[in-house]
């Protein structure tokens, strides 16, 4: 299944998208790019390559990030 790339699905595949909508009209999703509200070692694979403690530290960085944008 091919996620649908629309203003408001934001990207997500089909059911999850149906889901959203369904649990909340009129939302409209906004992919965040969360590997970039941190510096990491950019040549690891990815932040999943990253210990827990780590990536703790920099969870905290991002989430009151995205709050303070978004809440």
């Amino acid at each position: 299944m091919e996620p649908r790339d629309n203003a408001a699905g934001a990207g997500l595949s089909p059911p999850c998208l149906e889901l959203t909508e369904g649990a909340f009209p009129g939302l409209e999703p906004e992919v965040v790019l969360t590997d970039q509200l941190f510096e990491y070692d950019q040549d690891l694979f990815g932040v999943d390559k990253m210990s827990d403690s780590q990536i703790s530290p920099d969870a905290r960085k991002v989430a009151e990030q995205v709050a303070e944008k978004y809440f």
